[in-house]
Order: structure tokens, then sequence, then C-alpha cells
């Protein structure tokens, strides 16, 4: 048959091991995807802070005087 079949199962402190530097390693990816947009953010020449509110329609209309396309804001 195939070699590849037959193989031994892999040490258990080796295995352990592997999977130490595999946590480790998605540890540190983890780490990178958090603190990019922050380091992003830092380096950024804008310092302006988006600041997002929801309204509904009626306080739209209300608040700026705008007519609202009612199919554009049915989901608020």
């Amino acid at each position: 048959m195939f070699p590849g079949m037959f193989m031994r199962k892999p040490d258990k402190a080796a295995a352990l091991k592997q999977l130490k530097v595999h946590v480790a390693m998605f540890g540190v990816w983890v780490a990178v995807v958090r603190v990019t947009p922050y380091i992003l953010h830092y380096l950024s020449d804008e310092k302006e802070e988006l600041k997002i509110d929801r309204l509904t329609r009626r306080e739209l209309e209300n608040e700026k005087n705008l007519q609202v396309p009612g199919s554009f804001f049915a989901l608020v």
C-alpha cells in the first residue's frame, strides 16, 4: 500500500510543543489585528473623531427640515 498510511502517531510531548507554538502564533495574529486600527489612527494626520448617530426618519425631518425618501429609511 502507501507508506504514509502506516505512519506512527506523533509523540505526545512533540504534539503538545507544536500545539503551544500554534496557539502562540494565533495569539500574536489576534493581537496584531486588534492593535492595528489604533496604530493607524495614531499615525494618521486626521485627528477628527467620527461619531455616528442613529436617527429615525422623523428626527431627521424635524432637525434638518429634510424630506427623506421613505424607502431609504424604512428599515430604521
